[in-house]
């Protein structure tokens, strides 16, 4: 009863798992140390093997323990079995803890994402050395438990930057060949722009048409708004200008008496006709016979560029321009922005 109340009771469970932490911990100290004196006992025992560093150590040690430590380095492999075997031992353990409080959703996801643990107890000699990730490990359990925070700690900071400098370069130059590949496929292939014609462009074709309407909508009605009085004394100034150059009007500005005021009637009567058809055919973009007109005029220009491709048997513009896209892509990727940091 006691476990299924602790089980529905989160105040309890967050206790229930800071212990477990603390715990953890106090396991992972322990083979922290466990593992840190079995690599310096790794360290010694390598060096020993060697005449020339063990004559060396022979001015810090007695030989007399030097030549006693032979007896130890001819059961180095069976020793080394020993801390193996408490590493694996708590390693499972530790997998049946995940386990039993269903901490991942699959059985085994903890030896996947412990696997330096694994690799550190196979006693291999190029594995044991992997036994020093433990003390990343509980790095990253106190970085949990909020004890510390080595995100401030300068060599961490220094060894991030080395990081991300490195990723930095790597993925640069990965995204820069992988774009250098994309140019020459795009030159090797002679009917890509039909494809990209039919396969992207043309099934989007209305959305493509609706979104360029809708973008000279905007923009037209808006500049005309702001312009309207400029663009209004423009087209009088043009009118009047023409109007007295036309040889008609300048024929009626001759008739005794009457002539000037018809001219000047005519004049303005251009002028406002002119004025109120800009007006007219700015407020009629929005309509549904400019939207029909618009989709008329986008088919037509597709169509165009399909046929013209099939005749001609593919234009070579359409690809240039993505190439050179590409190249300015490929430009600005390959700057190092650490250097400028």
């Amino acid at each position: 009863m006691s476990r299924a109340a602790d089980t529905h009771d989160p105040a309890q469970l967050r206790r229930h798992e800071r212990q477990l932490g603390f715990l953890g911990l106090a396991i992972d100290l322990a083979m922290v140390t466990l593992a840190v004196v079995n690599l310096i006992w790794i360290l010694f025992d390598s060096a020993w093997a060697v005449p020339e560093l063990r004559s060396m150590m022979a001015w810090l040690v007695p030989d007399a323990w030097l030549d006693s430590y032979s007896v130890v380095h001819d059961h180095f492999f069976r020793i080394d079995l020993i801390f193996v075997s408490v590493f694996i031992s708590e390693f499972l353990l530790r997998w049946a803890e995940a386990l039993w409080h269903r901490r991942y959703s699959h059985w085994m996801a903890y030896p996947v994402l412990h696997w330096y643990d694994i690799l550190g107890c196979i006693p291999v000699a190029g594995l044991r050395w992997l036994r020093v990730l433990r003390v990343f490990a509980i790095l990253l359990r106190l970085q949990k438990l909020g004890l510390i925070d080595y995100t401030t700690w300068v060599p961490y900071q220094w060894g991030k930057r080395v990081y991300d400098v490195i990723m930095e370069e790597i993925s640069d130059r990965v995204v820069v060949r992988v774009l250098s590949g994309v140019q020459e496929e795009i030159g090797a292939s002679g009917d890509l722009d039909q494809k990209i014609l039919r396969q992207v462009v043309q099934p989007r074709q209305q959305i493509i048409a609706d979104a360029l309407r809708d973008k000279l909508v905007s923009l037209g009605q808006r500049g005309y708004a702001s312009a309207r009085d400029d663009l209004h004394r423009f087209v009088t100034q043009a009118v009047t200008q023409a109007v007295r150059e036309n040889r008609e009007i300048k024929i009626i500005d001759r008739i005794p008496m009457v002539g000037g005021v018809v001219g000047d009637l005519l004049n303005n009567a251009i002028t406002d006709i002119v004025c109120r058809a800009l007006d007219e055919l700015i407020g009629r973009l929005s309509s549904e016979e400019f939207e029909l007109l618009f989709n008329d005029i986008c088919n037509a220009i597709m169509e165009g560029l399909i046929d013209a491709g099939v005749d001609s048997g593919g234009s070579d513009e359409l690809m240039l321009a993505i190439s050179d896209v590409l190249d300015v892509v490929k430009e600005q990727v390959s700057q190092r922005r650490w250097l400028q940091a």
